[in-house]
């Protein structure tokens, strides 16, 4: 130990750190100091936690433990092969834990934290060229890092231990601390009493209102629907100040740049202030709350070597920056741990984040499209994984991305920003991709110079049995999260696009007869059901809704939820959790929205087929799913790179959370959610020129909605991909008028809603825009119907006569 090291081991002392010596030492005075083990407050700095916040706490190892990480660093780096070598990053061969007891609800908790190693960096962004900006390493000390946030205000001991096979173990002497008190609202997300949304610690709802981000986390895009070759050289949005501009185009396109270095095909640096910036918007918007993922290009700890993130510390670091502006922003995040991506073959024909390179690709390798990988480490370093498939049920790779679980969990588990966990995105198209023919001649010009593609079918299709593996995967993980590691923090959901599990057509044939294959009209009885959604382990049903056509909402409020059969619904088995009524027998059908047991989210959604022109979509999917039924707003693609539309956060969640929120709480007691079309009494007699969707209390009658013109819709307001002679031709029939905005008002358009309960009722219309009341007036419903009399009229125009209006009805 240098002179330099003693003597700072000597102030830390002196300074009242905490420090034992190893267990079979019998003389404080008399040890080693390679046996010492010391830890310091880093926040907060008063050494005061106050609920929900981070509290941090460094530990410096002991020496000789120290010494066995550097060893390895230097290996992993240099290819040296010294001795003994300990990775930080394998709890097998390293356990810092902290155990941390206090008492809630009348309990004693006793919660294990885990400690993480991790590198310092810093940004550099001198250069006046941002092609030059880059990561620079702070510090190089060997420590670890225990996080956590208390949420009760009573007395908390800390017990921290560390074991290293193979060594000893150490202690620290035993700590505490009382945390001071912060409002509940700022508490951790848990599900509601209803089960249907999130709530926090003061029982109230809460509703995320955002979107997908792209823009800033996985590249400095250019502008919605322009190519990275197409002008995106040129500044927008915020011109001159936008961080990207000046960007070559390899670098802001999503996929990166050619080449095997991690940080040449990773996102720039530029792309993490543009994060900022955008996030600064949303918050400006009226948003508070976004989704993003761990990606190969971006946060993502660990693509290129198993259970091993040194080279990919910086990413580690920029999620924690990205956290910490959450924090200051007031945002949460749904938190997306994987992309399916990483177990597809070549999506979309390039080898960005390919399970193997076993199969051609356009230029895999060699243009901006493609990284030059070869594939995830998974496969490439466990033994008998051959196929995506056996990602998900090999013990190799179970058991190192359990790893990668914990050290996710230990080093971000601390923070109440996330307010939800997917473990993987749209896991059903796991095996999925593409792979390319290529340089052969199929026009017979004589030259070699075309290309065909080739689809590879999804293996959760290709094979019913694939079903049931991916659903104890996530049992599995799931499991690990809440039993193992004890974390049961962040609600955990299970992610598909479109409502897979329920999906009775196995092999797409257009019927669910065929038993050979473990078909059954009700999946739920198939020995090849997907039980995911079911599992006491997966607290969400998430899912991706791209579905078009232009009766798009009212499915997404009402089909959704009102099945008669199994084979549509969202959940199978007993109406009651809390009950053994046919646990595990999955014979009972869910009869409607109240006997959902779990809160559903689209975690995508928009209308695919011209999601670069529907601006009316991207305002319909939000006002739709914050108000029937689901767990959060509208989570769109559509305006991810352009924020001319977000706006419409601040209306829909200033109309909730000013208005509705303030006199009833969706989260406790029973609501419904509801749609309804118009009945017009012009010439245009069968067309549904208007609709509305609404949520309901059967009890209280309070009820909240929003009234919509259909004639403003992607054809009538839309660009590019709208506009085509096939998006025209849904417009047939009683739906032609629909192509065109026509003005809608409750002279010419009835609007009837079913299932209020009886009673005479105020109505308040509101203004979208500034939620506003537009004007008042009073109804009554026999318990059949109410008939909303004098709704406003909802024109074509996002400033003058909006084509859309908030309500409420209060029971007078």
């Amino acid at each position: 130990m240098t002179t330099h090291r003693y003597l700072q081991f000597v102030s830390i002392f002196l300074l009242s750190c905490f420090q034992i010596v190893a267990a079979n030492a019998t003389d404080m005075n008399d040890s080693n100091t390679t046996d010492v083990l010391t830890m310091k407050w880093v926040e907060p700095a008063d050494q005061q936690p106050v609920l929900y916040e981070k509290t941090e706490w460094q530990i410096t190892l002991p020496e000789e433990v120290s010494k066995a990480i550097q060893n390895w660093i230097s290996n992993d780096q240099h290819r040296t092969k010294l001795s003994p070598a300990i990775n930080p990053f394998d709890p097998d061969q390293i356990d810092l834990k902290a155990v941390i007891s206090y008492e809630k609800n009348g309990q004693r908790v006793k919660q294990p934290v885990f400690g993480f190693f991790s590198r310092d960096f810093e940004r550099v962004t001198t250069a006046i060229d941002p092609n030059n900006w880059h990561w620079k390493e702070t510090g190089d000390d060997i420590s670890f890092t225990i996080r956590w946030a208390a949420e009760v205000v009573t007395g908390h001991q800390v017990n921290v231990s560390l074991n290293v096979p193979g060594m000893q173990e150490w202690t620290l002497p035993p700590f505490h601390f009382t945390p001071k008190t912060a409002p509940a609202k700022n508490s951790f997300i848990h599900i509601s009493d209803n089960k249907h949304f999130f709530a926090t610690d003061d029982g109230n709802i809460y509703m995320p209102i955002g979107l997908n981000i792209t823009e800033g986390t996985f590249s400095c895009s250019c502008k919605e629907g322009v190519g990275p070759t197409e002008n995106c050289d040129e500044c927008y949005e915020w011109a001159d100040s936008d961080p990207c501009c000046g960007l070559n185009a390899a670098k802001k396109n999503r996929s990166g740049i050619p080449g095997t270095s991690i940080k040449e095909y990773t996102a720039a640096t530029a792309a993490y202030l543009k994060l900022e910036k955008v996030l600064q918007t949303l918050k400006e918007s009226g948003g508070n709350s976004f989704r993003t993922f761990f990606d190969p290009m971006v946060f993502d700890i660990e693509f290129e070597k198993m259970n091993n993130y040194y080279d990919r510390q910086f990413q580690a670091w920029e999620f924690d920056q990205l956290l910490n502006v959450c924090h200051d922003l007031d945002l949460r995040m749904e938190l997306n741990l994987q992309y399916h991506y990483s177990i597809c073959y070549h999506s979309y024909g390039g080898d960005r984040f390919d399970w193997d390179d076993q199969y051609n690709c356009m230029k895999c390798g060699e243009d901006f499209r493609t990284t030059g990988t070869h594939g995830w480490c998974y496969n490439q370093e466990c033994p008998d994984v051959n196929s995506p498939i056996d990602f998900l049920n090999n013990e190799c790779t179970l058991n190192n991305y359990k790893k990668k679980i914990r050290y996710i969990i230990a080093r971000w588990g601390y923070s109440r920003n996330i307010f939800m966990i997917d473990l993987m995105s749209e896991i059903n198209n796991i095996g999925n991709g593409s792979i390319y023919e290529v340089d052969i001649d199929t026009d017979g010009d004589g030259q070699k110079d075309d290309n065909i593609e080739h689809h590879i079918q999804s293996l959760y299709y290709a094979d019913p049995a694939n079903r049931l593996i991916v659903a104890n995967w996530h049992h599995e993980l799931g499991r690990y999260i809440k039993e193992d590691l004890q974390h049961r923090r962040h609600p955990i959901a299970a992610d598909y696009t479109g409502t897979t599990t329920m999906d009775a057509d196995f092999n797409g044939d257009g019927d669910c007869l065929d038993t050979e294959i473990g078909e059954n009209c009700n999946p739920c009885l198939s020995k090849y059901f997907d039980y995911s959604w079911m599992s006491p382990y997966i607290d969400v049903i998430a899912f991706s809704n791209y579905t078009g056509g232009l009766n798009r909402w009212e499915r997404m409020s009402n089909h959704e939820y009102y099945k008669n059969s199994q084979s549509n619904g969202l959940m199978c088995g007993w109406n009651n959790p809390d009950t053994k009524d046919d646990d595990q027998g999955y014979h009972s059908p869910l009869g409607g929205y109240e006997s959902i047991w779990k809160p559903v989210v689209h975690a995508e959604n928009g209308h695919t087929s011209c999601m670069d022109g529907d601006y009316s979509g991207f305002y319909k999917d939000l006002f739709t799913d914050a108000i029937g039924g689901h767990a959060t707003g509208g989570m769109s693609w559509d305006e991810w790179s352009e924020t001319t539309h977000w706006k419409a956060f601040g209306m829909i969640s200033g109309f909730l959370n000013q208005i509705v929120y303030r006199e009833t709480n969706p989260a406790q007691g029973k609501w419904r959610p509801g749609h309804a079309y118009s009945a017009n009494k012009t010439d245009f007699k069968k067309t549904k020129f208007a609709e509305t969707v609404f949520q309901t209390n059967p009890e209280t009658g309070y009820t909240f909605g929003v009234v919509m013109n259909r004639s403003w819709n992607f054809y009538s307001t839309g660009k590019g991909s709208c506009l085509t002679e096939d998006r025209k031709n849904e417009f047939r029939g009683n739906d032609a008028p629909l192509a065109t905005i026509h003005p809608v008002s409750a002279k010419t358009d009835r609007i009837v809603l079913n299932g209020i309960a009886r009673g005479r009722y105020e109505v308040r219309y509101f203004n979208a825009a500034d939620q506003k009341v537009i004007k008042t007036t009073e109804v009554r419903s026999n318990g059949k119907k109410l008939i909303l009399e004098d709704y406003p009229e909802l024109n074509g125009a996002e400033t003058t006569n909006q084509p859309f209006c908030f309500f409420i009805l209060v029971k007078i």
